[in-house]
């Protein structure tokens, strides 16, 4: 009998720590050219150790909701092809207890999705978040949310594709 964890993985799955290296050059490659488009507000990925730890953060085991006035938890889908990592998104996703969103819907939100230069404009990046979408929608519906930078057009196509709809401006000021 094949032991299922040596079978490569394929599509959509949690990635684990050994993929940390994968998803740290997809991660070095879109902070660079975050810096490049808004040098005043995006650092350049000097650190490899608090980038490691960033994404490490999104890594941990699953947990029940940690106790705090709005609990979150953190979560990483990467998606597979012959177990070479392709892209990754991460979020966070909590059940919404306030007057903004109304109680008890779930809520999640896009920190970064990102697909190495090798395997951009194949659809990625689309599956990734259709299965975030997906998710939210089997835990009984609420909001999926991200933040697309002005300049960055292709994120802004792959949420409009998806049907998000643009609700805000974000203003900043670097002081």
């Amino acid at each position: 009998m094949t032991d299922p964890n040596s079978l490569p993985r394929n599509g959509i799955a949690e990635p684990s720590r050994d993929d940390i290296d994968a998803m740290y050059e997809i991660f070095k490659v879109g902070q660079i050219q975050h810096h490049e488009a808004f040098p005043r507000i995006f650092c350049r990925p000097d650190s490899e150790n608090k980038v490691r730890a960033y994404i490490e953060s999104f890594l941990q085991p699953k947990k029940r909701f940690r106790i705090r006035r709005y609990p979150r938890r953190h979560f990483a889908l990467a998606r597979f092809k012959e177990d070479e990592l392709q892209g990754y998104i991460f979020y966070q996703l909590h059940k919404s207890s306030d007057i903004f969103f109304g109680e008890n819907r779930w809520f999640a939100y896009v920190d970064d999705i990102a697909v190495g230069e090798r395997f951009r404009k194949m659809g990625v990046a689309s599956e990734l978040l259709n299965t975030l979408t997906s998710e939210v929608e089997t835990l009984g519906g609420g909001i999926v949310s991200g933040q697309v930078w002005d300049q960055n057009v292709s994120s802004e196509v792959l949420f409009t594709k998806a049907k998000f709809e643009a609700s805000a401006k974000q203003f900043y000021r670097v002081i």
